[in-house]
């Protein structure tokens, strides 16, 4: 592992620089300025690009979107002036009542 002290100031520096994906542009701005701050470090060609991959790492990091679905989002996607959800439901509850399947 990396624990050198510049290695732990370029991941410290980047831990401030990489937020979120709606602050993106403004967070790669703030990398790259600190990236030109490494220049005068003796393996800087490196440091940036060990600085490149840890970001790109981030920026690349897939979140699970997990979708809900709700009666009122499901009647909001169906509705028309001439349908009614709830209703249709409630005659499909009827005749399974009635095929003795009430329970569903």
């Amino acid at each position: 592992m990396h624990s050198s002290p510049r290695w732990s100031a370029v991941t410290s520096g980047l831990n401030m620089q990489v937020g979120h994906r709606c602050r993106r542009s403004s967070s790669s701005i703030r990398l790259l300025q600190f990236q030109r701050g490494l220049a005068g470090q003796p393996d800087a060609d490196q440091l940036i690009q060990r600085a490149d991959a840890l970001a790109e790492t981030f920026r690349s990091y897939k979140l699970p979107v997990i979708p809900v679905v709700t009666d009122d989002l499901v009647r909001a996607l169906t509705w028309r002036p001439d349908f009614d959800l709830e209703e249709r439901l409630s005659g499909v509850r009827d005749e399974l009542a009635e095929a003795g399947w009430s329970s569903l």
